[in-house]
């Protein structure tokens, strides 16, 4: 007997003969993200860590790729984009991770960036809370996808 996740609809429902339906090739994927959205195609982009967030901090855009950020709060903190180096017709992604040891820090994005289920989300504050964002453009910065 195959297992289900191998079977189509109909063979589940209706326990048919079809042949198994084909599984995704998971060597492709980084967690939940496709290898070929991190750069190098397979390798994990180069991690900027900042110890100590301040009040402000920028996240740039690479010219091709992705880049990583792990940022520790250490006060409220309120994010920009620099989209320049950022190029129309090819995707670019900042991956960042926001760690809020002590607790209380608010973590602010600019008001343009657009969530992919369409709301901001509650950013928790609690100690020791840790949080991953990937802000996501396709044309040159115009528009900055997050989720």
């Amino acid at each position: 007997m195959r297992p289900l996740a191998a079977l189509c609809a109909a063979c589940i429902w209706f326990a048919c003969s079809h042949a198994a339906v084909a599984q995704p090739d998971t060597s492709k994927w980084v967690g939940a993200v496709p290898k070929s959205e991190v750069a190098g195609l397979g390798s994990s982009p180069a991690v900027t860590t900042i110890a100590t967030s301040g009040t402000a901090k920028t996240l740039v855009f690479p010219t091709t790729g992705s880049v990583a950020y792990d940022v520790t709060l250490t006060a409220n903190c309120t994010f920009t984009i620099d989209a320049s180096a950022a190029t129309a017709g090819q995707r670019q992604t900042i991956y960042l991770l926001v760690r809020n040891p002590s607790g209380s820090f608010t973590t602010t994005l600019p008001g343009s960036v657009k969530w992919s289920n369409a709301a901001a989300p509650t950013i928790a504050t609690t100690a020791g809370t840790v949080i991953e964002i990937a802000l996501t453009t396709m044309d040159g910065g115009t528009t900055v996808v997050a989720r």
